[in-house]
């Protein structure tokens, strides 16, 4: 227990991962948490867009460059990774960083103080809310101002009604 910002890498590798998809079918050795190296790596090998959550407000000009380092090695670029986060300041720094890059700022809720600051953000940033308390208005709202639309944390039974309204993102909840 405690917050992650105060443990090192070593700290945190002792913990392992507990559930999960699939999660049956992993080895102990497998069930740690990865490094964005090694989970870009997997992307990579995969075939995968990675989608990458920067949790914290503010980050050092060293971690940007170790992330851009990280990114780099797999071949990662702004036309092939989505970057999201709770956060304006760092999908300004990613956009700065990689212009064009798919951003989503994360909320819980959609209103048009999120919509504008999405698009202050970039043209390419979506907002994307917890799905409780979505309805076609706030959908409406993202699209008639240009932007993206997403739901977080989705239910399987909510999916077809977020399928419905147009949602461009649906988060499951697993």
């Amino acid at each position: 227990s405690g917050a992650i910002s105060d443990m090192t890498l070593a700290e945190l590798r002792q913990y392992h991962i507990d559930t999960g998809t699939n999660i049956e079918q992993c080895s102990t050795e497998d069930l740690v948490i990865p490094t964005l190296s090694e989970y870009l790596s997997v992307c990579s090998n995969q075939g995968i867009i990675p989608v990458i959550e920067i949790k914290a407000e503010t980050i050092s000009d060293e971690a940007y460059a170790n992330m851009q380092k990280d990114l780099a090695e797999y071949g990662y670029d702004a036309s092939n990774m989505v970057i999201i986060s709770f956060f304006s300041e760092p999908l300004r720094q990613m956009e700065s960083r990689y212009p064009g890059v798919e951003l989503m700022y994360l909320t819980m809720s959609i209103n048009d103080e999120y919509v504008q600051t999405a698009k202050s953000i970039s043209e390419n940033c979506s907002v994307s809310s917890q799905y409780s308390g979505v309805t076609q208005r706030e959908i409406d709202l993202c699209h008639s101002n240009g932007i993206k639309a997403g739901v977080w944390n989705v239910p399987d039974d909510a999916c077809a009604r977020f399928r419905q309204m147009k949602a461009d993102y649906i988060t499951l909840n697993y």
